[in-house]
């Protein structure tokens, strides 16, 4: 029957299993796009040397470009173009000498210059930097010589104490040069030579031939911690990325074992200067490792134990006062959980131990302060078995043999620190048999534990004891049998032989050896710093400082200065409010959020902004560093998330990630680890690119393939741009967004390619080079110890290099084609061509679509493609489809231009261009030759060949002109303007020709044109030749015999004729002049032909002036026009009108008008005058001129105001009248400007200013305008007197300015008071659910808003039957008590609460803190710090609640007095004894205030306390019979109810059995005695008349052998608090409950333990473990259940709170 069971049970399961498989879709996984990699080439002849440590990179043509170390030594160069041949062999680049190039960085820019950095370590570590110009070189193949190619030599960038290393290296868009490198120095040697990010801009004197430093090396990281392996990237608009990985956010844990004995009173109070900061005994200052590392954003974790629990006074006092109480003040050993559960969960403080580990057992040490006291190898051992036992068990579940055990914090760096001056074993005399034991447990306890023991001698009585040392020498490295201090030597080869990787380190004896402290110091500074890794990226913004330098800045000064002996960040937005440039807009923002080391990251920048960083790290496979690694990618939008305003603290992690951390590489995982390889899944030293399609390369190192070691690893991301053209929603796993990746083997051969060299230095080795091509491939280098194949290269490096393809595409002429065709002018030809798709691989999967185009089509010709198959043709937008293997005929028509398109012989090259559409990298091309040959000719003919003309006439030629050639031609002729054409017709001086320079025929056309002759006046009678030539512009080569060229020879006779003239000649007929100033016109005047007299007059000039008014009374309204014959035959002898002689001919005289503008004169035009000059008796033969006068305008404004001076207050609006008056001779616009508003000490204000701008009208001369301005002051005005400048302006500028008038102002500003008391409702609640007994806390702000100092006191307030209480007191609230406290760095990430200071009777008040008065009538008085007006301070209102009281809703008042006092007083403008005009009071109780500002007072603020609590009560507890058999169920009904005011939740009831109600009550029921736990979801309260049916709960008790007590017990955790815990337990009636025969069943019981048969008992497990199965998957059925409505409980109100 029992077998049966089982069976069916067993079916049962299967079919479970089989259903659960058969829900389950399997479908292929997508591949991503097919790639094509080269075969991997060899680039360099090693031969005897070692290259290693490649650096790559690719310029605009496609070449690549390399840079590696020799020999670890000399930097090499090498240049190979697209297809991989060479163009510069390998050439030593860097200088004649001793080098150990290490770690080189290459980027070539847009003029293909080469930058390369790198470190030297052959001395002093030095950061190098040179630049390569390639061109230089004739690249043919050969090595080059650095010389030549260098044009900047070898620059040291960096060069002082400590190492630095890892350069990398980034070109901006004008091609200069950005670098960042770790380095250990910093000039304050404040970070304990841990390494820092530095930073330096190069601009390159090309000319020069130097590097001018633009920005120096700047401290990017001045904070304590390691930071390493930073990389550089530069955005389109030369924003600087920086990324890099960083300790910040690491977490380190120290565990002190600290000998109690009388002589170490010394050391710990040095112990606690070293944890916590002080003076040390020996003199000098440290400021203590955890300020200092929390500082640099590490979180410490320490706890010091007192061995055998003995308190030495230094223990408890002075520096190690706050520890000791943290640690109970002497009442508390170990915690039962690790520190990290909150963050301000960080310190253990000092805490005693009484029992230690000593040969697996626990050892008791009472509190003695000698022998005991000194068992600190036990202690040792204690804490190393706490984080992993004897067992192997990790963690919390570590369990060693004592009873309260150390819980180290799981993701924190461990150290164990034991001091003494004695034996580890109960002291002096050390290196008995007990000591060496103890010592030889912990050294194997931590190693296998992998906790750091660093111990420290204390000096005790005298100096350090060597056999004491040795001790701990042994501790620290490894036991080696001798008595020595010196360092051990540990092979590994046994656990005891292992160096534990600590050091022993002394206490310092004397101010003297002080040094010995400082080591001590500095090493635990590098253990606590060098834990888990986080991704942190800054930004900078160059050019905004080179651009708007600050004052004070030069360039070539660093970013980061040293002032005060602090370092000082330039951190701000591009371009401040005073117009400032800044280097950082961006702090150090951390890219990665958790405890595992993240290392080696990688950063691009892709063409539309995004930021993507792809890094090495460990999360999968735990937190230590020798771990396996992943690659891992994230894509950053770092735009829009904040403001790049120098974001002190960082971008917000969580809003800029639109791919948050996700795995590139295969994740096997800890399950999944080979124990043969427990490295084998590694993945290493990531790089990263983007192309111009922002696709996402990435290119690492792999362990995974078992066969080659290590193996170079290669995927690309698509990208999701055009998927999502709106970005997508932030932190998306990489999965969701970007489609299915493949992961690429780039090589497939075993051999070392310079990964980490070790698992426990994964920070070391060389990613592989990366570079893009052209398209949207790339290409990678890499170091390697075979030939880029399988042969072995004898142990040396050699360097090897691939192109990842997307594809391949061919284009070909037919077997029978050639490329060359000659055909004539509108004639075609056709050339027969062929495209494949020789892709290797499946056909289907190489498949591929190209577009096809032509390339370099001339003007005018017609070229077109078509398929050979069907002759349809093929255009740019007909995709070509082939699949791996296919080959299309193809046929390209050429027909060239018409005979009116083509000129000269021309030749096009005209190529057949494949590009794949996946992927442009994937292309090929054809070029194509074909020549069109045309032919010119010109023939010239003419009607007559002779005319007759007179002097200054034109004669007429009849030319006919004919096209002779093939094509459509253009013939050219002389211009005859031109001194060459001149010549060429034959022309005599003076003559002209009227004739086309160029005529456009057909072939074998004639056209007739006229060809007109002008002879000059002057020209003597007689016959002349002149020679019409012409020639086809289409042929460069010009010949009468060709027919290119001709000529034709025409006569002219000239006879005589005669005729005269007046010209005058002057330059500018308008001038312009100020009113009453004159202006001037000199006019040349000529006579031509013959002598003769000549009368100038004025017509229609100004009004003659009368004799009887004076000139001046006449000008100031009157023109005055004269004109000057000084220079002219004549002179001013002779009246203006009267006739002169002109006796010489063709000589110019000048003769001067003069006009005067009038004093009066209003601006624009004045009087035009016509000044005329005839021949005297012929007044037909004339010439005249019209000139004009402008009046320049002259601007004038006068401003006035009724006042200058006023009385004002703060926020107080005041209308200045102003009247602006034009007193310019022009129309002006007008404007009012703020020039300054300034207080009594010269400071700058600003007040908003009203000018009524739109209603300014334009001003005609001698008008005027009112305006009302209004002044108005801001609220926030400091009393004092100000001085307002306003400035009236022109619209024009005049004489220099548009300043015309100013107004100057003095303003006093009046005294204000007002306080204000409020809470701010985006981070505090004014009602606030809790329970008796409990704290709460309100957080407001006080504000003083009166324009002066204010001394203001805080006081609480109640109502009493009347209401609202004036005088301050709790009346009816007498059990509760109020203080107070003010928050410091409210805005930081850790604000501290400082308590108000209570005061004794002649105490100094502090003028910063808070405080209680002490005496005076005033006595108790809580008084805020005097604060500055407009200023506000956070104060926390401590509420403690009486044990005793009353569930119901409680109000208590807050009020903030003036020193002024209250309105009543002229004090503070608002304030009132009374609480009805409070701002804060809601008597109708809506949510809404009652009154609002500015009609209430703003110095009251109510808080409300609504007191909640439940009370869960067993009401009664049944059972039907308490007696069955073994194995079967009794039910125990059990009535509870909560008599409480609010709801329970999560309530547990258990059957404890076995234990009495007393000691459930004391100790709670212990686990191995819970019979049966039922959880309830909700216990609501009865209602208000008791009547609710309390729920009635079965609990089930399964029977066992014998008599058992059993209690029902309600919340048996405590976890619920409640008005009463005393009415939880409940005993069974009868109080046992049992198998029926009792102890008879249990005799039972025991005898067949043992009698029955082994198969029966292997059957009973059988059916144990089916029956398990069975009851797991129901009971995590119910969980889910559970857990389902649990989670409905999320939006309970505060009125449901939980408790």
């Amino acid at each position: 029957m029992e077998t049966k069971k089982v069976r069916s049970s067993m079916t049962l399961v299967l079919i479970m299993v089989m259903s659960l498989f058969a829900t389950l879709e399997f479908s292929d996984r997508a591949e991503g796009s097919e790639i094509v990699v080269t075969d991997a080439i060899q680039i360099v002849a090693s031969g005897t040397h070692n290259d290693r440590m490649v650096a790559m990179d690719a310029d605009s043509m496609g070449n690549t470009h390399f840079v590696w170390s020799r020999n670890t030594q000399h930097l090499y160069y090498k240049m190979l173009d697209p297809r991989g041949e060479v163009l510069i062999d390998e050439t030593q680049i860097s200088n004649p000498g001793t080098h150990r190039a290490n770690h080189p960085d290459i980027a070539v820019d847009n003029a293909d210059n080469v930058h390369i950095v790198w470190t030297d370590k052959s001395g002093q570590w030095t950061i190098f930097y040179t630049l390569l110009d390639p061109s230089q070189d004739d690249q043919d193949g050969s090595s080059g010589l650095d010389a030549v190619l260098s044009i900047i030599n070898d620059e040291e960038i960096a060069s002082h104490q400590q190492n630095r290393d890892w350069p990398a290296v980034a070109v901006d868009s004008q091609n200069n040069p950005h670098i960042v490198w770790e380095d250990s120095y910093e000039p304050l040697d404040k970070f304990y030579q841990q390494p820092q990010i530095y930073y330096s801009m190069l601009e390159i004197d090309r000319p020069g031939r130097q590097a001018i430093v633009a920005i120096g090396n700047t401290l990017l990281t001045p904070i304590i911690g390691h930071k390493g392996h930073p990389d550089i990237a530069i955005d389109a608009d030369d924003f600087v990325q920086v990324v890099w990985d960083d300790t910040r956010g690491g977490k380190v844990e120290m565990v002190a074992p600290i000998d109690t004995s009388g002589s170490m009173n010394t050391e710990w109070a040095d112990m606690c200067v070293v944890f916590y900061g002080g003076n040390f005994a020996s003199g000098g200052f440290f400021e203590g490792l955890k300020p200092m590392l929390e500082d640099g954003n590490i979180t410490v974790f320490e706890t010091l134990y007192a061995l055998s629990g003995n308190w030495p006074s230094a223990a408890t006092s002075g520096n190690c006062a706050t520890a000791y109480q943290t640690g109970g003040s002497g009442s508390q050993g170990p915690r039962p959980t690790h520190l990290g559960q909150t963050p301000s969960d960080d310190s253990g403080g000092i805490r005693y131990l009484t029992e230690v580990v000593y040969d697996n057992t626990a050892t008791n040490l009472p509190q003695d302060g000698g022998y005991f006291s000194e068992f600190w190898g036990p202690g040792t051992t204690w804490a190393c078995l706490s984080w992993r036992d004897t067992q192997g068990r990790m963690g919390n579940a570590a369990n060693p043999p004592t009873q309260l055990d150390h819980r180290w914090n799981p993701n924190a760096t461990k150290i164990v620190i034991p001091i003494s001056d004695e034996g580890p074993y109960g002291g002096d005399p050390s290196q008995a048999a007990d000591d060496l034991q103890s010592i030889n447990e912990a050294h194997d306890a931590c190693v296998e534990a992998g906790v750091v023991p660093v111990p420290l001698l204390a000096a005790g009585f005298g100096s350090g004891n060597v056999e004491v040392g040795s001790h701990m020498q042994d501790l620290a490295q490894c036991p080696n049998g001798f008595v020595s201090i010196g360092t051990r030597t540990c092979p590994g080869s046994t656990l005891r032989n292992t160096d534990a990787g600590g050091k022993m380190y002394s206490f310092p004896t004397s101010s003297g050896s002080a040094t010995e402290l400082q080591q001590m110091v500095e090493a635990l500074v590098y253990l606590a710093t060098n834990n888990s890794r986080e991704i942190f990226l800054t930004i900078l913004d160059p050019y905004s400082v080179l651009d708007n330098p600050p004052p004070g800045w030069t360039k070539g000064t660093p970013g980061t200065t040293v002032s005060n002996n602090q370092y000082v960040e330039d951190i701000g937005p591009s371009t401040d409010q005073l117009g400032y440039g800044h280097l950082v807009v961006v702090n150090d923002t951390r890219i990665t959020l958790q405890d595992a080391f993240s290392l080696h990251p990688s950063i691009a920048i892709d063409t539309s902004g995004n930021t993507h960083v792809a890094w090495m790290d460990g999360r999968a496979y735990g937190f230590e560093i020798d771990v396996n690694y992943e690659i891992y990618y994230t894509r950053l939008r770092l735009r829009g998330s904040a403001a790049w305003d120098g974001a002190p603290s960082g971008l917000p992690s969580y809003g800029i990630k639109q791919i948050t951390d996700s795995a590139i590489s295969t994740v096997e995982g800890l399950n999944n680890l080979d124990s043969q390889r427990p490295f084998g899944a590694n993945s290493h030293m990531p790089e990263v690119l983007t192309d111009s399609f922002d696709n996402v390369h990435i290119a690492w190192l792999d362990n995974g393939n078992e066969t080659q070691g290590e193996t170079i690893m290669y995927t690309r991301l698509n990208h999701t741009n055009d998927a999502h053209p709106d970005g997508f929603p932030l932190n998306s796993l990489a999965s969701g967004i970007i489609e299915p990746w493949e992961l690429h083997e780039i090589s497939t051969w075993d051999s070392d390619k310079l990964g980490a060299n070790s698992p426990y230095a994964p920070d070391l080795g060389q990613p592989p080079a990366f570079a893009n091509d052209l398209g949207s491939g790339v290409h990678i280098a890499w170091s390697d110890t075979n030939r880029c194949d399988e042969n072995n290269n004898q142990g040396r490096y050699t360097l090897c290099y691939v192109h990842v393809l997307t594809g391949l595409v061919s284009v070909d002429l037919a077997d029978d084609e050639t490329f060359y065709h000659t055909i004539e002018p509108g004639q075609q030809t056709t050339y027969n061509m062929t495209i494949s798709n020789p892709t290797p691989g499946p056909a289907e999967l190489v498949a591929d679509t190209y577009e096809v185009t032509l390339l370099g089509v001339p003007n005018n010709w017609t070229v077109t493609l078509f398929f050979s198959s069907n002759h349809t043709p093929i255009f740019d937008s007909t995709p070509v489809f082939l699949r791996g293997g296919d080959v299309v005929p193809v046929y390209m028509r050429v027909r060239a231009p018409t005979i009116y398109q083509a000129h000269e012989d021309e030749l096009a090259a005209i190529t057949v261009s494949v590009v794949s559409y996946k992927d442009p990298a994937i292309n090929d091309e054809r070029l194509t030759l074909t020549l069109m040959d045309v032919v010119h000719g010109i023939n010239l003919d003419t009607s007559h060949y002779q005319v007759d003309v007179e002097q200054g006439q034109s004669a007429i030629f009849s030319i006919t002109v004919t096209n002779t050639g093939n094509v459509y031609d253009t013939f050219a002729f002389y211009d005859p303007t031109t001194h060459e054409g001149q010549t060429e017709w034959g022309l005599p001086f003076g003559w002209g020709v009227s004739f086309p320079t160029s005529l456009s025929l057909d072939p074998t056309q004639s056209v007739t044109r006229n060809l007109q002759v002008s002879v000059p006046t002057s020209q003597e009678p007689g016959t002349f030749v002149i020679y019409l030539k012409g020639w086809s512009t289409g042929e460069p080569v010009l010949s009468i015999d060709r027919g290119t060229f001709d000529v034709l020879e025409l006569w002219v006779n000239v006879s005589i004729r005669s005729s005269g003239n007046i010209i005058f000649n002057l330059g500018e007929t308008k001038q312009d002049v100020l009113p009453g100033e004159c202006s001037e016109f000199d006019i040349e005047v000529t006579k031509h032909y013959t002598p003769g007299f000549l009368v100038f007059t004025t017509p229609g000039g100004p009004d003659e002036r009368p004799s009887e008014i004076s000139e001046s009374t006449w000008r100031y309204d009157n023109w005055v026009v004269d004109l000057d014959f000084e220079n002219a035959p004549g002179g001013n002898g002779i009246g203006d009108n009267d006739p002169r002689y002109w006796g010489i001919i063709d000589t110019p005289y000048t003769v001067t008008a003069i006009m005067c503008a009038p004093y009066n004169a209003t601006a624009g035009l004045g009087e035009s005058v016509t000044v005329k000059a005839n021949l005297e008796g012929a007044p037909k033969v004339r010439d005249s001129v019209v000139l004009v006068t402008n009046v320049i305008q002259v601007y004038d404004l006068e401003a006035t105001v009724p006042l200058s001076t006023l009385e004002l207050h703060p926020g107080e609006s005041f209308q200045l009248d102003t009247t602006i008056e034009n007193i310019g001779n022009g129309p002006d616009r007008f404007d009012i400007a703020v020039n300054s508003i300034t207080d009594s000490n010269g400071g700058s204000a600003v007040w908003d200013i009203e000018i009524p701008r739109v209603t300014f009208e334009e001003l005609d001369r001698d008008t005027s305008q009112d305006i009302p301005i209004y002044i108005n002051v801001p609220e926030k005005t400091y009393a004092g007197e100000y001085t307002v400048r306003l400035d009236v302006l022109s619209e024009e500028p005049y004489e220099g300015t548009k300043l015309r008038d100013t107004i100057v102002l003095n303003i006093d500003i009046v005294e204000f008071h007002d306080m204000r008391i409020e809470l701010d409702p985006a981070i505090e609640s004014r009602i606030k659910t809790t329970a008796p007994g409990r704290t709460v806390r309100f957080t407001m702000n006080v504000s003083n808003f009166g324009n002066v100092d204010d001394h203001p006191s805080i006081h609480n307030h109640t109502e009493n039957s009347a209401g609202w209480d004036p005088i301050p007191g709790m009346n009816t609230l007498s059990g509760w008590k109020v203080s107070y406290a003010l928050i410091e760095g409210f805005d930081t990430e850790y604000p501290l609460e400082r308590p108000c200071v209570q005061l004794t009777v002649g105490q100094d008040t502090p003028t910063d803190d808070c405080y209680v008065t002490a005496v005076g009538t005033s006595a108790g008085t809580v008084m805020l710090p005097v604060m500055p007006a407009y200023t506000t301070l956070q104060l926390v209102a401590i509420i403690e609640i009486d044990p005793g009281a009353t569930l119901q809703d409680r109000e208590i008042g807050i009020k903030i007095q003036s020193a002024f006092g209250s309105s009543e007083i002229d004090g503070d403008h608002d304030e009132t004894p009374i609480w009805e005009d409070s701002c804060t009071i809601d008597q109708n109780e809506d949510g809404i205030p009652d009154l609002v500002r500015p009609f209430c007072d703003t110095n009251e603020q109510i808080l409300e306390l609504r007191l909640r609590a439940p009370d869960l009560e067993i009401m009664s507890v049944e059972v039907d019979t308490t007696k069955a058999k073994v194995g079967e169920m009794l039910p125990v009904t059990v009535e509870i109810r909560n008599i409480g005011n609010i709801h329970a939740t999560d309530v547990n009831i258990i059957l404890c059995v076995d234990q009495s109600k007393k000691s459930i009550e004391k100790n709670g029921c212990l686990e191995e005695n819970v019979a049966y736990r039922q959880l309830i979801e909700a216990v609501m309260p009865v209602g208000n008349n008791g009547d609710d049916s309390p729920p009635k709960i079965t609990l089930l008790y399964l029977v066992k052998a014998g008599t058992h007590d059993v209690v029902v017990v309600v919340d048996p955790d405590n976890n619920i608090v409640e008005s009463n815990e005393d009415n939880n337990i409940m005993a069974v009636p009868g109080g046992e409950m049992g198998s029926n025969w009792g102890a008879l069943d249990l005799g039972v019981e025991i005898v067949a333990q043992y009698s029955v048969p082994a198969i029966i008992l292997g059957a009973t497990i059988a059916l144990m473990w089916v029956a398990g199965v069975v009851m797991y998957g129901r009971r995590m059925e119910a969980l889910a259940r559970f857990a389902e409505k649990s989670s409905l409980m999320a939006n309970l109100s505060d009125d449901d709170q939980v408790f």
